[in-house]
């Protein structure tokens, strides 16, 4: 039995110091001002998230691999973007948002 509390309290030692994954971006549009409650999401893990005002989004306690970054927000065009980011590491991207005009017809 103090064998198994042993390996117990070991097993969860290393666990405490796995090293995780960050991924943080800033939404802007063309004219560079931020672009805020744009979704995003990452597509491999179905986490989602919602740019602040000042356009910014974080994910964390993420693992070491690749990701496909897609936001969507009313009047824009959807972005996609992969990331790779290893262990201990913080990726940070600069995403631009395209404004998606298009004209719509009128009701009679």
């Amino acid at each position: 039995m103090k064998i198994f509390f042993t390996f117990l309290l070991s097993s969860l030692s290393f666990s405490a110091f796995a090293q995780t994954a960050v991924i943080k971006g800033k939404i802007t549009s063309q004219n560079k001002q931020s672009v805020e409650l744009i979704n995003v999401i990452l597509k491999e893990t179905g986490k989602g998230t919602v740019t602040s005002e000042t356009g910014e989004f974080t994910f964390s306690g993420l693992e070491a691999g690749s990701y496909q970054i897609i936001g969507t927000g009313i009047g824009f065009k959807r972005i996609e973007k992969q990331v790779l980011v290893s262990e201990g590491q913080t990726a940070t991207l600069e995403l631009e948002a395209i404004e998606d005009v298009r004209l719509l017809q009128t009701v009679d």
